[in-house]
């Protein structure tokens, strides 16, 4: 069966994880992770097909969020700030995540 990545997929997924599971600066740590590290990369640009698909659903933000702030080299950047440092989304990274893809578009 394959999974299709859809941004419901990505709300239900990072709503299941507790706050104390995501964290910043890491994509893994002791047990916890940042928003790429939970779609399984364990090596900084070295995307598997969910964390890739977790990215191009953030790619318009790249001209509707100008407080982000970032200039961004690739698609995987966009995930990495909005988890990091995007606070305009909320306090913690998953509050961050949820709100950022709550803010995209619904797919037609």
């Amino acid at each position: 069966m394959v999974t299709k990545f859809t941004k419901e997929y990505f709300i239900e997924k990072f709503e299941a994880i507790s706050d104390e599971q995501l964290i910043v600066g890491s994509l893994e740590k002791d047990g916890c992770f940042c928003a790429l590290g939970a779609c399984g990369v364990k090596k900084y640009g070295v995307l598997t097909n969910e964390a890739k698909a977790l990215s191009d659903l953030f790619i318009p933000l790249y001209d509707t969020e100008p407080l982000l702030e970032f200039v961004f080299s690739d698609a995987a950047e966009v995930v990495y700030n909005i988890n990091d440092a995007a606070f305009k989304f909320g306090d913690s990274p998953k509050e961050r995540i949820i709100n950022a893809l709550k803010s995209l578009p619904n797919a037609d």
